[in-house]
C-alpha cells in the first residue's frame, strides 16, 4: 500500500543505482570523482598544521556540537514519526558558521557533516554517497570564495568580514547545490535543465534562508560563547515545532477511522499526476481513478448501529490495503466511498477483480449491543456486501475534481445497471437466479439504498 503522497524530493530508500539511466550513472560517478579529488587537493593545500590548530580551538567544538545537535536530534524516539520529513536543516547554517569561524581548515570535516546530516533521512546508500560528494563540493566552494575575497582568512574575523564572507559562501553553496542536483535530475528523468534549476531554487529557498543566521552564530561562538547553549536549545525547540506542524499536516490528510488517505490527499495525488513536471510540455503523466462504492452498507448501520458500520469500514480498508499493489494509493472519500489512484497505463481489470473479492468476503463486525437470540446470547452477525466501481483514465489535460466527477458518474451507471439486472431477475419464477440468491444469502432483504443487496443475518458458526 502506498503511503500518503510524500514531499517532492524524497526518494525511496529502496531505489537502486542500476535502475538509473546510464548517462546519469556516469554523471554521478564524475561528481564523486571531482569531489574526492578536490577534497584531497584542498586538504593538501591547507596543510596538517592548520588543521591541527583548528581542532585545538574551543570555538571549533562549540560549532561542532551545534551541528551534531541539529542533525542527530531527529533520531530521538519522540521524533521517530517525522524523521526525514523536516526540510529545514539548521546544520547548513552551523556548517557555514564553522567555515566562518575556522576558515579553510573546516573543509576537512565536511564529509562528516554530510554523514550526520543524512542520518535521519530515508535515502538509498548511493544517494547518500552523492549527497556527501555535493556537500564536499560546497565545502570546496566556500574555501575558494574566502580565498578569492580575503586571501588569508583571519582567526578573529570582523563583523563586516563575517557578513560579506557568509553571504558570498551561501550564494556559492546555493549555486553548487542547485546546479549539481539539477543535472542529476535532468539526466535521470529526461526533463529540461533550466526548469529543473528554477524548481530546485524554489525548493532550497528555506535552506538558503537559514544560512542568513550563520554570521550571527559565528559571532556568538567567537565573542560570546555563553550564548551557544541557548542557540542549541532554540534549535531543539524549532525541531519540535516543525515536527508538530508536520504531524498536523499529516493528520489533515488521513482518514482517522480507516487509516487510509482522505479526500484531500487523494486530490493532491491526482493533481501531482496530472500536473506537468519540470520541463514537460503539455500534460502530466496521467492517472487512472477507480471509484468504489459499497452496496448494502446502509443496511448495516440501520440494523446493527453505526459502531458496527465503522468496524465494517475499517475491515474493508484493511483488506484494500492488503489487496491493492503497494505503488497505488487507496483513499476513503467519505461514507462508504473509496478510490484507488494508479498510473494511466495501469490495467484496471485485475485491480477491480481484487477489490470485488475483498469486499464480497464475509465480515464479522462483532456482537451487537442488542438483538438477543432465543438462547439468551447475542449472535454475531456475518455481513456480506458488494460494490460498484466506476473507472476513468486520462493521460493528462484534466482537473482532479473533473476526473472525480467522471468516475463517480460511471460508478453510479454501473450501480444502476446492476440494480436493473437484479430487477429483471426478480421477475422470473421462484427457481430463478434472484430467488436463489435470496434463499442463499439470508432471511432479510433491504431496499431503498443505492442498489438491491442483502445483509446476511445469521449466527456465526
Amino acid at each position: 500500500m502506498r503511503r500518503l503522497p510524500a514531499a517532492v524530493g524524497m526518494p525511496s530508500p529502496d531505489d537502486r543505482l542500476a535502475d538509473v539511466p546510464r548517462a546519469a550513472r556516469a554523471y554521478v560517478l564524475a561528481v564523486e570523482i571531482v569531489a574526492a579529488a578536490g577534497f584531497v587537493i584542498g586538504i593538501a593545500i591547507v596543510g596538517p598544521h592548520r588543521i591541527a590548530t583548528m581542532v585545538t580551538r574551543p570555538a571549533f567544538y562549540w560549532v561542532a556540537a551545534l551541528i551534531v545537535i541539529a542533525d542527530m536530534y531527529p533520531l530521538v524516539p519522540w521524533m521517530r514519526d517525522t524523521r526525514g520529513r523536516i526540510r529545514l536543516h539548521f546544520s547548513g547554517a552551523f556548517a557555514l558558521a564553522l567555515v566562518l569561524v575556522c576558515g579553510p581548515p573546516a573543509l576537512v570535516v565536511f564529509p562528516l557533516i554530510a554523514l550526520t546530516s543524512q542520518s535521519s533521512m530515508p535515502t538509498a546508500r548511493w544517494r547518500r554517497i552523492v549527497n556527501t560528494a555535493v556537500l564536499t563540493l560546497e565545502g570546496l566552494g566556500g574555501y575558494l570564495v574566502l580565498g578569492l575575497l580575503f586571501g588569508s582568512w583571519p582567526q578573529s574575523p570582523s563583523t563586516a568580514q563575517l557578513l560579506i564572507g557568509g553571504a558570498a559562501v551561501a550564494l556559492a553553496w546555493e549555486v553548487i547545490n542547485v546546479a549539481v542536483v539539477s543535472g542529476a535530475i535532468t539526466l535521470t528523468t529526461s526533463t529540461s535543465f533550466w526548469p529543473t534549476v528554477r524548481l530546485g531554487a524554489r525548493r532550497t529557498a528555506p535552506w538558503l534562508t537559514t544560512l542568513v543566521a550563520a554570521p550571527m552564530i559565528a559571532d556568538i561562538v567567537l565573542h560570546t560563547p555563553l550564548f551557544v547553549p541557548p542557540v542549541a536549545l532554540l534549535t531543539v525547540l524549532i525541531h519540535r515545532t516543525l515536527a508538530s506542524t508536520i504531524r498536523s499536516a499529516s493528520a489533515a490528510r488521513v482518514d482517522h477511522l480507516t487509516g487510509l488517505a482522505n479526500r484531500t490527499a487523494a486530490l493532491e495525488e491526482l493533481d501531482s499526476r496530472l500536473r506537468p513536471g519540470p520541463g514537460a510540455a503539455g500534460a502530466g503523466v496521467g492517472a487512472t481513478l477507480m471509484m468504489i462504492d459499497l452496496d448494502g452498507f446502509k443496511a448495516v448501520n440501520d440494523t446493527y448501529g453505526h459502531e458496527a458500520g465503522d468496524r465494517v469500514l475499517a475491515e474493508i480498508a484493511r483488506r484494500l490495503r492488503a489487496t491493492i499493489p503497494p505503488d497505488l494509493l487507496v483513499a476513503r472519500l467519505g461514507g462508504d466511498e473509496f478510490v484507488v489512484i494508479a498510473d494511466a497505463s495501469t490495467d484496471g481489470a485485475p485491480i477491480e477483480a481484487a477489490v470485488r473479492a475483498a469486499v464480497r468476503a464475509p465480515i464479522r463486525p462483532g456482537r451487537p449491543a442488542s438483538g438477543m437470540g432465543a438462547d439468551g446470547t447475542f449472535p454475531e452477525p456475518v455481513i456480506e456486501l458488494d460494490c460498484s466501481i466506476g473507472s476513468v483514465s486520462t493521460d493528462g489535460n484534466s482537473e482532479p475534481l473533473a476526473m472525480l466527477r467522471s468516475a463517480d458518474r460511471r460508478m453510479y451507471e454501473a450501480k444502476t445497471s446492476r440494480a436493473s439486472r437484479f430487477s429483471l431477475a426478480a421477475g422470473r419464477d421462484s427457481d430463478g437466479p434472484r430467488s436463489a440468491m435470496l434463499h442463499r444469502t439470508g432471511r432479510r432483504r433491504y431496499d431503498g439504498e443505492k442498489s438491491d443487496r442483502y445483509l446476511v443475518d445469521r449466527e456465526a458458526p
